[in-house]
């Protein structure tokens, strides 16, 4: 191989510079290890010859080792390296002195450290398509390594192995013994240990780690905008955006046209609702590179946030001019569109996107919204099927699944959906909930209060739980299964959590003082409840009807019609009532 041999770009080269310097130093070690052969021999003349042939013996391969410096000096290619390599390894195999043996280990070291970096280089800063790359990285780690064996103080090896193993396919775990090892050693140059900390700082599990790696990075190297960056980025995704921006400004300063700093700089202020200034930084990060779409991208979606809707499509008008079809673009002109009321555009946006990527998971979840928004529940379900093929662990696909098959009355589908994710997740309270109100649909009450109770272990002071648990603890015909005094317990902690402002929760406290006989106290709450209820419809009707009955000093029972449906509902959130028609019977 007749490659040449160049320096790394950038810090590299004053790295490379420093193991120039290394081998000045080992030349002059040379120059005084030749001499005291010299010295020696001069101070016991009686014995001069035999301490020649001594001397003689233990310096067999002295030759090689000047021709091996003597190549590392004039060294132009990685065949150059090669032959030095040779050079030394014969040396030691000759035999040496212990002087011109550490020497020689010295200059292996540094030879292989030198073809380590030449072939990096080819792979860290490709002018091209490379299809030898992994090899080309293999071999430069090898050879680093191989430094590292001979010489375990070259710092600059540990940090180029790193570099190398944090690319694709590399080896991660390697990569952080590495700066691990590298932050170990004392004597480091000031840039190379803050290179060292800045990319140790990314394998950090925790932010505060994170953050004492950079700040000595930027205590250490204080002219590097690098290490500012990255602590603000981490700051702001601690939630302190004020500590972010002023990070984002101080690299800023160093760095003045740095474009994805000013992008960073906007999202930080649009998080503290700055958005006039968010948009400023945004604005200027989008001139700074006219023809990337990112700034605007993010422009836009701030304007969306901001409630400025016009705006918001206007940007994502531009992105897309920039990159037609651009995925995030489209889904920014969807939320937009349906915003100014063009549902059909919307709609169409998101099918666009699905045109061009059948498979994605972000088009799919917006046309599902739309979907539902729209009342057409089979086909949403059919997406999220699809959905749940792409995303098998994303427990939110199941839970909506499950709430979709309830609408369809499918609650026998809701249970089986529920029941699949609970294997995997049994601690997930929202599931425990989806399937007690599919339970108490099918009029399986006795399994529905089951999984409230244990819901309620996870998440004691959720009201739609503990609304739900106490209506069926009240209402229930099963005598076996009605406790009035928890049903009222319960009922008094869900009206508690909403400020006594709900109209259907206090029907459920109304239902509970009525089943502990308490008909006073049970019409109390539904007054207020019809108080609070705004319009008539359903629900007032429902009310009215409850509160005759505990007129007639009857409390409330739920019975089921012949098709599972309940004669009054679990007191669901939405307020959903059944028709009078399906109401049998009240206070039996």
């Amino acid at each position: 191989m007749t490659t040449e041999i160049t320096p790394l770009a950038g810090r590299a080269n004053r790295r490379t510079a420093s193991v120039g310097a290394a081998l000045l130093s080992f030349a002059f070690a040379v120059g005084i290890g030749l001499p005291q052969v010299g010295v020696a021999a001069e101070e016991a003349p009686a014995k001069k010859s035999d301490k020649k042939t001594d001397a003689a013996d233990k310096n067999a391969g002295q030759a090689d080792l000047d021709n091996a410096l003597e190549a590392r000096i004039d060294a132009q290619t990685l065949a150059d390296l090669d032959g030095i390599l040779k050079l030394c390894r014969s040396a030691l195999d000759k035999g040496l002195d212990e002087e011109n043996t550490k020497f020689a280990k010295k200059l292996i070291a540094s030879t292989h450290y030198q073809r380590g970096e030449a072939l990096a280089q080819r792979v860290l800063q490709p002018q091209g398509p490379n299809p030898a790359a992994a090899q080309m990285r293999a071999a430069a780690v090898g050879d680093l390594s191989e430094a590292l064996a001979a010489d375990a103080e070259i710092a600059e090896a540990y940090l180029l192995i790193a570099r190398l193993q944090i690319l694709p396919g590399g080896d991660v775990k390697q990569a952080r013994t590495m700066l691990d090892a590298l932050l170990l050693l004392k004597d480091v140059d000031a840039d190379t240990r803050a290179d060292g900390l800045v990319m140790r700082s990314a394998f950090r599990d925790k932010p505060e780690d994170r953050i004492k790696d950079l700040d000595e990075a930027a205590t250490l190297d204080p002219s590097d905008p690098q290490p500012l960056r990255l602590r603000a980025a981490t700051k702001l995704g601690m939630n302190k955006p004020e500590e972010a921006v002023k990070d984002f400004d101080a690299a800023l300063k160093l760095e003045p046209d740095h474009a994805a700093t000013h992008e960073a700089r906007g999202l930080a202020l649009a998080a503290q609702k700055k958005w006039d200034e968010a948009k400023e930084s945004l604005t200027k990060a989008a001139d700074l590179v006219p023809r990337s779409p990112a700034a605007v991208l993010q422009r836009g979606r701030v304007n969306m946030l901001a409630g400025n809707v016009k705006a918001a499509l206007a940007d994502a008008e531009e992105a897309l001019k920039i990159t037609p079809d651009m995925p995030e673009a489209l889904l920014l002109r969807s939320q937009a569109r349906q915003m100014t009321g063009d549902k059909k555009g919307a709609l169409a946006d998101v099918d666009l996107l699905l045109q061009r990527f059948p498979n994605a998971p972000m088009a799919l979840r917006a046309r599902i919204a739309f979907l539902v928004d729209d009342q057409r529940t089979a086909e949403a379900l059919r997406d999220l099927e699809k959905l749940a093929k792409l995303e098998p662990n994303d427990p939110n696909v199941a839970l909506q699944t499950a709430v979709l098959q309830q609408a369809e009355k499918d609650h026998d589908g809701a249970i089986a959906t529920i029941d699949k994710l609970l294997k995997t997740d049994a601690a997930n309270w929202r599931a425990l909930r989806l399937r007690g109100d599919a339970y108490l649909s099918l009029g399986k009450q006795a399994e529905a209060i089951k999984d409230y109770e244990a819901a309620l272990k996870i998440e004691p002071k959720e009201s739609g739980l503990l609304n739900n648990l106490a209506w069926v603890l009240a209402t229930s015909p099963d005598d076996k299964l009605r406790d009035a005094e928890r049903s009222k317990e319960l009922a008094e902690l869900a009206c508690e959590v909403t400020d006594y402002k709900t109209p259907h929760i206090l029907s459920t406290l109304g239902a509970a003082y009525a089943e502990a006989g308490d008909f006073e106290a049970a019409k109390k709450w539904l007054l207020k409840a019809l108080e609070l209820s705004e319009e008539d419809g359903e629900q007032k009707d429902h009310l009215r009807k409850e509160l005759a009955s505990y007129e007639k000093k009857k409390p409330w029972r739920e019975l089921q019609t012949p098709e599972g449906e309940k004669a009054k509902g679990e007191k669901p959130d939405d307020k959903k009532k059944t028709k009078e028609k399906d109401e049998k019977t009240k206070g039996e």
